[in-house]
């Protein structure tokens, strides 16, 4: 970092191995003396072709050591940022609205030897101080390094390294273009076009601001009449609410930032109704001397419209004197409802950057959760309805992408983003760029592809008992997957198990209800690859075909799967203290080559599992001692 300080702007290069792997990584790095801040970028080379794990901005050394290390396979640095968000409290979260204290624009700078940032010349270009966590510093980390990535992620390393990715090395970088948020429509800062030389951009930043929201006097702004010629030459037009009316205020949300015009009107004592329109949304504030009484942001209306509107950049505004209404639906000071806004400005930001888009899936990273350790965990993050939090975690599917989640279960942006931006900072959701099936095969529609009848195919293929693949179609996808190894030399691994529930005192296997195996076929699935395929293996054992994997990822699976297992009873009547779980390892071609010997190999494994009191075999601990045959 001090290189890279003394380098002027100019990139510093540091490639390095880890001794454990021989992985191949570059660490590039960038000081921005004028933003404040410094870029840092992880690199991992593969023979599949180069992977960029993680882009920050920050010069929080000990964050950085952090993701290097956990992004490496390491562990966390023993440091304070396991306080994350649980560190903004109400009251903090007040002062920040009202002292406008520069802490950089990125929301994980910290001020370099401990010392405090000094404020900023103009404070009203920055957004309200609101210091969140990066996900790699988070109190709640993903599984261990040798686990499968959540589902949705699908993103596998070459045949060669024939292991799953750590996932801190699995996090999505941002879009390289950015999106619109619903439901408001208002965009959020369009990064550059090389994602590698971005800089984080301030979404209210104004070249003139009128004043910035603080307790200092604020000069009343200039009241200009309207320019017929600027009128005619823009595209957004407005109506005046009478024919004789006239705008006594017009100007540009490019040229002026809507919190210091909010600000500005409001210190002013103006009375009349302010017009903000873009080429597709329109807003309407309404002031009576001064006071914000009523807002209006497409259907949302209030205190969350009037905080939905400070993340506006764009548009075009006029300010009509003594415009009145009998509508008051705002019933918040003015200041507080633009510092909230500030804040969700800093919330969207941190989810844009961590990958979020409308058709972005939503990813639980726990199979199973309770309520109150979901409440506990969501109580750490900024403060917000705990219930609500809930409410909308139960509507997260693994599937649906986001704009469907709004869709079903319309809320506010000033609800939803702070909801997903504490899921996402605690460790709870994880944002996948892994297109639908559904928007796959609606994409060849119009080249005469019957959807219905393709998800037919594939659902035939299940038993509707378990929902998962029977055991003929499992076999058949295995020969399969074994045709590719013939042809192309590529590994794969089969886990043979088995789940049943002992009675502690004969000591008796029994095999479990049919709602408790569908449960834990659910809780597999979330752990899994989509790739991978998960069926019956016999009439009460099962298998999981897992491509491109070699033993030690499989057995890491295995593992991974034990755990979600027993984070929490499949039913009532079955205590998890009493699952009795088996699995059997077997790899082509680290154990052997041919596929019955691959069945045989993994049956064999597990039915050691079983008479070892062992919940985990690898057959190559058994070749040699039993024949395979």
């Amino acid at each position: 970092m001090e290189k890279a300080q003394k380098s002027k702007s100019l990139y510093v290069e540091l490639p390095y191995c880890t001794p454990e792997n021989g992985m191949e990584y570059l660490l590039s790095i960038q000081d921005r003396p004028k933003e404040d801040t410094t870029e840092w970028r992880l690199v991992l080379f593969s023979p599949a072709g180069d992977q960029t794990l993680w882009h920050y901005a920050s010069r929080d050394l000990t964050l950085i050591c952090n993701l290097i290390s956990t992004s490496c396979g390491g562990d966390l640095m023993k440091d304070m940022m396991l306080a994350g968000p649980s560190a903004l409290s109400k009251e903090k979260l007040a002062a920040a609205a009202k002292a406008n204290v520069d802490e950089s624009i990125n929301p994980f700078y910290t001020a370099p030897n401990g010392a405090n940032p000094a404020p900023a010349a103009n404070p009203s270009q920055h957004p309200a101080a609101n210091p969140y966590p990066a996900p790699a510093a988070n109190p709640y980390p993903a599984p261990a390094a040798n686990s499968y990535p959540a589902p949705a992620a699908n993103s596998y390393p070459a045949p060669a390294a024939n292991s799953y990715p750590a996932p801190a090395a699995n996090s999505y970088p941002a879009p390289a273009a950015n999106w619109s948020p619903a439901p408001s429509g208002n965009p959020y800062p369009d990064p550059a076009a090389n994602p590698s030389q971005a800089t984080v951009v301030n979404p209210l930043q104004a070249p003139d601001p009128i004043l910035s929201p603080s307790n200092n006097p604020v000069p009343a702004p200039v009241i200009t009449p309207v320019s017929r010629a600027s009128s005619a030459d823009t595209a957004i037009v407005f109506e005046p609410p009478r024919p004789e009316a006239k705008a006594t205020l017009q100007g540009d949300l490019q040229q002026v930032a809507i919190n210091n015009l909010l600000l500005s009107i409001s210190q002013s004592q103006l009375s009349g109704r302010l017009d903000i329109r873009t080429r597709t949304e329109k807003s309407e504030v309404y002031f009576a001397e001064g006071k914000a009484i009523h807002c209006t942001v497409k259907e949302t209306i209030g205190n969350n419209a009037l905080i939905e509107l400070v993340s506006w950049r764009s548009g075009e505004y006029r300010f009509w004197d003594g415009e009145r209404t009998s509508l008051k639906t705002i019933n918040k000071e003015i200041e507080a409802l633009i510092g909230q806004g500030l804040a969700i400005v800093d919330q969207a930001r941190y989810l844009d950057n961590n990958g979020l888009r409308p058709e972005s899936c939503l990813v639980k990273r726990s199979a199973m959760i309770s309520e109150d350790e979901l409440k506990d965990r969501l109580s750490k993050g900024v403060p917000f309805d705990l219930d609500e939090q809930v409410d909308f975690y139960a509507t997260i599917d693994n599937r649906k992408p986001l704009f469907e989640l709004l869709k079903e279960r319309p809320i506010s942006k000033s609800a939803w983003v702070p909801i997903l931006f504490n899921l996402v900072s605690m460790g709870l959701v994880q944002i996948s760029d892994q297109p639908l099936l559904q928007n796959r095969l609606a994409n060849l529609r119009s080249l005469g592809v019957d959807e219905a009848a393709v998800q037919h195919i594939g659902k035939g293929l299940l038993r509707t008992d378990s929902g998962i693949l029977s055991f003929p179609a499992f076999i058949y996808l295995l020969d399969q997957e074994y045709l590719r190894y013939e042809f192309f030399n590529l590994p794969f691994s089969l886990v043979a198990f088995s789940i049943g529930q002992r009675n502690n005192e004969t000591g008796q296997v029994y095999a479990l209800q049919m709602l408790a195996i569908r449960r834990a076929m659910q809780r597999i699935s979330l752990v899994k690859r989509q790739v991978d395929l998960l069926g019956h293996y016999g009439e009460h054992d099962y298998a999981l075909l897992l491509p491109s994997t070699n033993s030690a990822a499989a057995t890491a699976l295995a593992h991974r799967i034990v755990d979600v297992l027993k984070e929490a009873p499949l039913s009532s009547d079955v205590d998890t203290r009493s699952l009795a779980l088996a699995f059997g390892v077997a790899t082509v071609p680290e154990d052997c080559h041919e596929m019955d010997k691959l069945l045989l190999a993994a049956t064999k494994a597990r039915d050691l599992a079983k008479s070892s009191n062992r919940i985990v075999v690898q057959s190559r601990e058994i070749i040699g001692q039993v024949p395979l045959s």
